[in-house]
């Protein structure tokens, strides 16, 4: 039921985001108008991704870190203000939502209240680095 009701949303979406802009410009306004919202939002996607991916090590099939050291060695947390967190989407607690992913994004910062298990796995792997300083 949930598969059905997510593919009827995307079907709403997609002809709303792909029809309107037709139905209320001119052809080429609607295509330049979809053509630059799409790349932009492509840009700021791929952004996030490289924000938090680039620079992490990658493991191999054979690496036996278990799933607490498999998600905080691979994820990492940006540091910064309040508006890093806005802007990259929650990229401020990625550890944190890579350990409990269905967690509430609003929760996220609760769960740094250091239990112990993830206080051991944090004092080994833990990485939050300021986004002026990714490389």
């Amino acid at each position: 039921m949930a598969a059905l009701v997510e593919a009827a949303l995307l079907a709403v979406h997609g002809g709303i985001f792909f029809v309107a802009p037709f139905l209320t410009l001119s052809p080429l306004r609607a295509v330049a108008f979809i053509a630059v919202t799409q790349s932009l939002f492509g840009f700021y996607l791929g952004t996030s991704f490289l924000t938090n991916h680039v620079g992490m090590p990658t493991l191999a099939d054979h690496d036996d870190l278990g799933f607490l050291g498999r998600q905080v060695l691979t994820s990492r947390n940006l540091s910064g203000r309040s508006l890093t967190g806005f802007v990259f989407g929650g990229l401020d607690s990625q550890i944190e939502h890579h350990l409990f992913p269905t967690m509430p994004r609003a929760n996220l910062r609760r769960a740094r209240a250091d239990p112990p298990v993830l206080r051991r796995a944090r004092d080994r792997l833990h990485r939050a680095e300021p986004v002026a300083r990714l490389r």
